[in-house]
């Protein structure tokens, strides 16, 4: 999960670009690029570093092939069969190529370069006489870059931090939370009941005990780009400031469940024999149940009625009401993960919506014949675009109908809602 952001910083003028790459430089970013759409059409790229690179490429080939013959003419260095002039010119190629392998790996470590991905899709996005800094690096150190660049510049800049894509692995599927009244909780526990074939004698299955670390992963890698949001000053929703003040609870809950429910006792549980919580524990099914139709809002009174409820048909063993608290905590934390996929869906659609509204709106400004096809790259870059971010596009675009109209017609037809719809739901 340790992959790098990207800033990127957009100048009308040339010498602020100039300015920004410099001061980059003094403080130790090593994987910039800068890129200039000059006036002809074509695009300069500026990388500091590269003859660097090249230089420690050839000092490595030099030194290796040099080293490589001494050794083979003082005989420390088996000659090849062939005669000496061709034995000397081959060691020579040999080492030359080890030598300049070395240190394409070292210049690598030293000095790297932006992801030619990167690059090549940038240069499509760029408007006519715009500079464009691109730094790619861990997002703890983007926001040290930004205040550097805000300190030191007297010009206005356009910053946008992107997060990385992360993957994680796929959480359990659970049903919509609903909030029912109490009469109707107590019919579902009862129905349960009912419904419920338990094996007494079967074995927990592992893959519970796999979600809560994995839950625990992914919820403390999100809260990290979050974290590092809040550094670089970008807005919040509600619901991720929540995650962010509370993820020191989450994480002890998670942490309580693992050292108070031994793996002995947890394999012991009575589990479910049928889908969809096969080989599950059936108090854990009981208590995700619960989570889901109180609207994950568990109070003293709707936990007895569904449990009074339950029990008045099938009765619960001593380890399994014991557990049920534990099981409590593994269900609202799995609910509290999905929350946390969601802020970190939703960082992203905000980071790539103010990034297209100022790509969109550069270029109608600048170069409003290439509006549609910046706007065409848009579609292929977000080919299914989320509600969240159309409503986010749209509303930087709210006062710009030239924008705004064609990229409507897109997102109503993408999505297949009208605006009105989106930004009402």
């Amino acid at each position: 999960m340790n992959k790098n952001g990207l800033l990127l910083n957009y100048f009308r003028e040339p010498e602020a670009a100039q300015e920004a790459l410099q001061t980059l430089d003094r403080k130790g970013f090593r994987r910039r690029i800068l890129l200039q759409a000059m006036p002809e059409g074509h695009i300069t790229r500026r990388d500091p570093s590269r003859r660097i690179r090249n230089t420690l490429i050839l000092a490595g080939g030099f030194i290796l092939s040099t080293t490589s013959v001494t050794l083979a003419v003082i005989g420390l260095i088996p000659r090849i069969t062939t005669p000496t002039v061709i034995s000397h010119f081959l060691i020579t190629f040999i080492g030359f190529g080890f030598g300049a392998g070395v240190g394409a790996l070292i210049s690598a470590q030293l000095f790297p370069v932006v992801s030619r991905d990167v690059i090549n899709r940038q240069e499509n996005w760029l408007s006519t006489e715009e500079s464009l800094l691109i730094l790619q690096a861990p997002m703890r150190s983007l926001s040290r870059a930004v205040r550097t660049l805000r300190d030191k510049l007297e010009t206005d800049i356009s910053i946008f931090a992107l997060h990385p894509r992360r993957e994680f692995p796929e959480p359990p599927i659970l049903r919509e939370l609903t909030a029912l009244p109490l009469p109707q909780i107590e019919s579902h526990a009862s129905r349960l009941a009912r419904e419920h074939q338990v094996d007494f004698h079967g074995e927990s299955s592992r893959a519970l005990l796999n979600q809560l670390e994995n839950a625990r992963l992914t919820i403390h890698a999100i809260c990290s780009d979050l974290t590092e949001s809040v550094r670089l000053e970008q807005n919040m929703s509600p619901v991720a400031e929540w995650i962010l003040d509370n993820e020191y609870l989450i994480e002890s809950h998670g942490r309580d469940v693992e050292i108070n429910l031994p793996k002995s006792f947890f394999r012991e549980l009575p589990t479910l024999s049928v889908d969809p919580d096969r080989n599950y524990p059936r108090v854990y099914s009981l208590a995700k149940e619960l989570v889901t139709h109180s609207d994950a809002r568990i109070d003293h009174e709707n936990l007895l009625t569904f449990l009074s409820a339950y029990q008045e048909v099938a009765s619960l063993t001593i380890g399994e009401l014991w557990a049920l608290p534990l099981m409590l905590r593994i269900a609202l934390i799995q609910r509290v993960e999905l929350l946390t996929r969601q802020a970190a869906r939703e960082l992203r659609d905000r980071e790539f919506a103010d990034f297209w509204a100022n790509r969109l709106l550069s270029t109608l400004r600048r170069d409003p014949n290439q509006l549609f096809g910046v706007l065409a790259e848009l579609a292929e870059e977000r080919g299914n675009p989320s509600p969240f971010f159309a409503t986010q596009l749209s509303g930087h675009l709210y006062d710009e109908d030239a924008a705004l109209i064609p990229v409507q017609s897109w997102l109503e037809r993408s999505l297949r809602k009208s605006l009105t719809e989106l930004h009402t739901a």
